[in-house]
C-alpha cells in the first residue's frame, strides 16, 4: 500500500509532467504555425538572442542533480537507472532547451522566471533529498513554536504583528509616493482617474454620480459601491490624489494578512517576509497601482483578508471581508463566490457552498435588477459577442477554449499570474477555480487592452500569491527541512521581482525615478498655473492628462467635438490620447477662428480658452495667425 509520502510525490510528479507537456504542446503549436517563415537566418538570430537561457536551464538542471548526488549517491544512481524518472528528466531538459527559441508571441516564457519555474517540476524527483537532509540536520522546532495546524487559530504573536504592520506601511509609502508623483507630474489620465474622481466627488456631496466623461451614471457602467466608501475622504481632501491615497492604503493593507498567513502555513518568519515582498513587487498589483485608480485594484485586497480571517476562524471578519469584496465591483462578487467554492472543496463544509450561491445570486441581482435602473440597456461590458454570449460558450466549449490563446498576445496575460510566482501556484490546484474569473474575463475579450496591463492583472496577481502560499505549504509538507522551504520562498520572491522589473513590456513604473508626462519642472509649473485660473464651478473640456486635475466639478468633458464647455484646457507639449498629437493645436485653431472662444490664460505650452473671452497674448499659438 502506498504511503502518504509516496502519494505526495506521485501528485507532485503528475503536476510536473503536466507542466512539461503543456510547454511542449504550446511550443509545438507555434512551430507548426510558423514553419513556413523559418529560415537559417531567423534560427541564428534566435540562438544569438536566447541561446544563453537554454544553457542556463541545462546548467541549473545539472546542478540540481549534482546536489542530490552529494546527499544521496545511491538513490541518485537508482534514479538515473529508472527509465520513467530519467525519461521525465529528459523531457524537462528538452523543454528547457527549446523554450528560449519560442516566437515573440511567447516572449513571456523567454524570461529568467522560466528557469525558476522548472525548479518546481524537478522537486518531485528528489523525494529522498528532504529525508537525507532531515537525517543530517534534524529540524528541531524552536522553543515555544508549534507546527501549523490547518484552520487552527493563530496565536497572538506581537513581533509578527509588528513586522507585518511595518511591511504594510512600507508598501503604502512606496505605492502612494510613486502613484502620487505620477499624478503630480500629469501622468494620470481622464480614463480612469479623472472619471472615477468625478463620481466619488459627486457622491461626497450626496449627489447622483452622473458622470459627464462617461455620459451616464457611474452605476450604469459598473456597480462600484466602493466609491461610497472612498467618498468621505473628499470632505477633507477634494482631490484625485485622495483616491490614490485610498487605493494605496487598501492594496498595501493586503501585505499584513499575506505575511501572517504565510508565517502560519510555513512556520517561518523569514519565508513570510519574502512572500510579502513578492506581493509588494508583484507585476499585477504594481501595474494596477501605477495606472490611475480602479475599484478592482482596491477591492481585490479583501481577498487576502478573507483568506486570513478564515484561517484564524474570525468568521464575522471573514464575512465582512467577503461583503466588501462583493460590493466593490460586480466582477469581484464572482471572485468572492469562487473563493467560497475553493474553501468548500478544502473543508467539505456546506456553509461555504451556501455562501457561493448567495454571492452568485447577488451578481444576478446586479445584472438583471440594478443595472437596468441606471442604464436602459443594462450591463455594457463582458458580452463576448464573438462567442455568442453565455449560450455560445456553453454550446461551443472548444471554440471558447481556443479563444483563450488566440491571438498569441493573450498568452502573456494568461500566464503572468503563474510565472510571477515561479509557477508554484500550480501546487495548489483548487485555486484554479478562483483564477478562472480573473483570467477568462480578460482573455475572452476581443479588446487587446484587456489582455494585459493596467488594472486588469490586479486580481490574478493577488490570487497567484495566495495560491503560492498554499503551494509552498505543499512543498513544506514534502520537504520538511526549513532551509529548502526558505529557498523556495526566495525563488518565488525573486521571480516576482524579476518579472516586474525586467518583463519584456518594460519595467513597472513603481521602479522609475522619472514619472509623468512632463520632463521639465517648468512645464509642470506652467500647466498648474493656468489650471488655477479656471473657476471650480465652471464646465471644462480638457486634454486627457489634465482631466484628473480638474475633475472636482459637476461638468468635465474630453475634448471631442463639438465643444460645449465654458473653458477648454490644453497643453500643446503633451500627447492627446485618444486623439492624434496635433489634435489640440487644430482644436485651438478651430475654436479661435470661430470667435466663440478667446485665450483666457497662456503660459509655456499650456493654454486655457474661455467662451466669449478676448484673447490675451499667447506665444504658443503664434503660428495660428492670431
Amino acid at each position: 500500500m502506498a504511503t502518504p509520502h509516496a502519494l505526495r510525490g506521485l501528485k507532485l510528479g503528475t503536476i510536473g509532467i503536466a507542466f512539461g507537456l503543456c510547454f511542449l504542446a504550446a511550443m509545438a503549436s507555434q512551430i507548426v504555425l510558423r514553419a513556413p517563415g523559418l529560415s537559417p537566418a531567423s534560427l541564428l538570430e534566435w540562438t544569438q538572442l536566447h541561446g544563453g537561457l537554454g544553457w542556463l536551464h541545462i546548467g541549473g538542471w545539472a546542478i540540481a542533480l549534482g546536489f542530490r548526488a552529494h546527499f544521496d549517491r545511491v538513490e541518485t544512481h537508482d534514479f538515473l537507472r529508472d527509465p520513467k524518472k530519467w525519461g521525465f528528466g529528459t523531457l524537462l531538459l528538452l523543454v528547457a532547451a527549446v523554450s528560449p527559441f519560442m516566437s515573440p508571441r511567447f516572449s513571456h516564457l523567454c524570461h529568467p522566471a522560466v528557469a525558476l519555474a522548472l525548479a518546481w517540476t524537478l522537486l518531485p524527483m528528489f523525494d529522498r533529498l528532504s529525508a537525507s537532509l532531515e537525517r543530517r540536520h534534524p529540524n528541531t522546532p524552536s522553543e515555544g513554536s508549534t507546527p501549523d495546524a490547518p484552520n487552527a487559530p493563530a496565536a497572538l504573536n506581537t513581533p509578527s504583528i509588528a513586522l507585518g504592520t511595518l511591511l504594510s506601511i512600507a508598501a503604502f509609502c512606496l505605492y502612494f509616493i510613486q502613484s502620487a508623483r505620477r499624478h503630480a507630474w500629469f501622468g494620470s489620465g481622464g480614463k480612469d482617474l479623472g472619471l472615477f474622481h468625478q463620481s466619488v466627488w459627486l457622491l461626497s456631496r450626496f449627489e447622483a454620480p452622473n458622470n459627464t466623461i462617461l455620459g451616464m451614471s457611474a452605476f450604469g457602467d459598473h456597480m462600484e459601491f466602493i466609491d461610497v466608501l472612498a467618498a468621505p475622504l473628499q470632505w477633507m481632501w477634494p482631490s484625485a490624489t485622495a483616491l490614490l491615497f485610498f487605493q494605496a492604503v487598501l492594496v498595501a493593507s493586503a501585505v499584513y494578512p499575506i505575511f501572517r498567513y504565510t508565517e502560519a502555513k510555513l512556520s517561518s518568519r523569514r519565508a513570510a517576509m519574502l512572500i510579502a515582498l513578492a506581493y509588494i513587487f508583484n507585476v499585477g498589483p504594481v501595474h494596477a497601482i501605477m495606472f490611475d485608480w480602479n475599484p478592482t485594484t482596491c477591492g481585490v485586497a479583501f481577498l487576502a483578508w478573507a483568506v486570513w480571517y478564515r484561517h484564524v476562524r474570525a468568521w464575522i471578519r471573514f464575512g465582512l471581508s467577503l461583503f466588501l469584496l462583493a460590493i466593490a465591483k460586480e466582477n469581484l462578487a464572482i471572485y468572492a463566490a469562487c473563493l467560497c467554492l475553493v474553501l468548500a472543496l478544502e473543508s467539505k463544509r456546506p456553509r461555504f457552498a451556501a455562501g457561493a450561491v448567495a454571492l452568485l445570486a447577488w451578481v444576478a441581482i446586479e445584472m438583471w435588477v440594478l443595472f437596468p435602473l441606471f442604464r436602459a440597456d443594462g450591463f455594457r461590458h463582458n458580452s463576448y459577442a464573438q462567442l455568442g454570449g453565455l449560450v455560445g460558450i456553453l454550446t461551443h466549449p472548444f471554440q471558447a477554449f481556443s479563444l483563450m490563446f488566440e491571438p498569441g498576445a493573450k498568452i502573456d496575460g494568461l500566464l503572468v499570474g503563474f510565472s510571477s510566482v515561479a509557477y508554484v501556484a500550480w501546487l495548489a490546484p483548487r485555486y484554479g477555480i478562483l483564477f478562472a474569473p480573473a483570467l477568462l474575463e480578460r482573455v475572452w475579450s476581443n479588446r487587446p487592452n484587456l489582455w494585459w496591463g493596467y488594472h486588469y492583472g490586479a486580481g490574478a496577481g493577488i490570487i497567484g500569491i495566495l495560491a503560492a502560499i498554499d503551494g509552498l505549504g505543499t512543498l513544506s509538507a514534502h520537504a520538511k527541512n526549513k532551509t529548502l522551504v526558505l529557498l523556495a520562498a526566495a525563488t518565488v520572491c525573486l521571480s516576482s521581482v524579476l518579472l516586474s522589473a525586467f518583463g519584456h513590456w518594460g519595467g513597472a513604473d513603481v521602479f522609475k525615478a522619472r514619472l509623468g508626462a512632463f520632463t521639465s519642472p517648468q512645464d509642470r509649473i506652467d500647466t498648474e498655473a493656468v489650471l488655477d485660473t479656471i473657476p471650480g464651478t465652471a464646465s471644462v473640456a480638457a486634454q486627457n492628462h489634465l482631466i484628473p486635475h480638474l475633475s472636482a466639478r459637476r461638468a468635465i468633458f474630453e475634448i471631442h467635438r463639438p465643444i460645449q464647455a465654458d473653458y477648454v484646457a490644453l497643453n500643446l507639449s503633451q500627447d492627446a490620447w485618444p486623439y492624434a498629437r496635433n489634435y489640440p493645436r487644430e482644436l485651438a485653431r478651430e475654436l479661435l477662428q470661430s470667435a466663440r472662444y478667446g485665450v483666457h490664460a497662456c503660459q509655456g505650452a499650456a493654454i486655457i480658452l474661455r467662451r466669449g473671452a478676448s484673447s490675451v497674448e499667447c506665444p504658443a499659438l503664434s503660428d495660428l495667425g492670431r
